[in-house]
């Protein structure tokens, strides 16, 4: 899609009972700028991942948009089996060399999305991580500044003669590919990297309660992660973590009770032609 085009997806029709209503949904969008190479600036294509009651009961299933034809492909049955209480823990998905990554409580989800075949099959492929110990917001995925697909979540470590008070700390948890381009040959990496959470030059200090914190956006060419925490952590607010630098800032006083907070990345060029776009008359 160009800076001056504006695609209107059109309505998603639904196969058996049409008047099911889609609640709670996953979702993905692949862009040009995620092919290898880089393709045509007005290619994107949108997963849905959804639960819906078709002719043999209630079933998970995937569907996808595509710009090349401009319209929604059919359902297609998903390998993983999500109940409709959870689908809407499904956080934001990443991509990398094609192929949607998302982090469910059986494991990482990957969904082929740049090579759909032509009877419309999907891809699919899951890597095995019990991440159930794990509240579901407190999962995330991430690509690194070398290209390695990360699984990450925030870990409490105890502070001796404080018991009600935990260090923050983020883990790392790497996937490696015995072939890049081939999602089946993925696994979890032995590799793991835990990052001190640290604000003003201090180790973050928090009250132990999982479900008080909320892992929300990362960004890939910055290496910021924006998470937010709930009054009874002790830290209310909205926070930035450069896991570079693994450094801490606090971004506002609240937003832990919003249901989305997303972020978005723009370069210092494509940021000063847009504000060059912006007529001030």
């Amino acid at each position: 899609m160009t800076s001056d085009n504006i695609v209107v997806v059109p309505p998603l029709v639904l196969v058996g009972k049409n008047n099911t209503k889609i609640l709670d949904y996953g979702c993905a969008l692949l862009t040009s700028h995620d092919l290898c190479p880089p393709g045509c600036l007005d290619f994107f294509r949108i997963l849905l991942i959804y639960n819906h009651h078709g002719g043999g009961g209630l079933s998970t299933v995937l569907r996808c948009y595509s710009s090349d034809t401009g319209r929604w492909g059919p359902e297609t049955k998903s390998i993983v089996k999500i109940p409709s209480s959870k689908i809407s823990n499904i956080g934001p998905a990443v991509i990398h060399r094609g192929v949607a990554y998302l982090a469910l409580e059986q494991g990482v989800f990957g969904v082929r999305l740049d090579r759909i075949e032509e009877d419309h099959t999907m891809d699919m492929h899951l890597v095995p991580c019990d991440t159930s110990k794990f509240s579901p917001n407190n999962r995330l995925m991430g690509v690194s500044s070398d290209n390695r697909l990360f699984l990450m979540n925030c870990c409490f470590k105890a502070i001796s003669k404080m018991k009600m008070w935990k260090k923050l700390v983020l883990k790392l948890t790497y996937l490696e590919f015995a072939h890049e381009d081939d999602i089946h040959t993925a696994k979890i990496s032995t590799i793991r990297e835990v990052l001190s959470m640290k604000q003003i030059g201090k180790q973050m200090e928090v009250a132990y309660y999982p479900p008080a914190i909320k892992l929300r956006w990362f960004g890939e060419k910055s290496g910021i992660l924006l998470f937010t925490m709930g009054e009874r952590s002790g830290h209310n607010g909205t926070y930035m973590m450069n896991l570079r630098e693994q450094v801490v800032d606090k971004v506002a006083d609240d937003g832990h009770s919003w249901k989305n907070l997303l972020g978005y990345e723009m370069d210092m060029a494509a940021y000063l032609v847009s504000v060059g776009q912006i007529s001030f008359t």
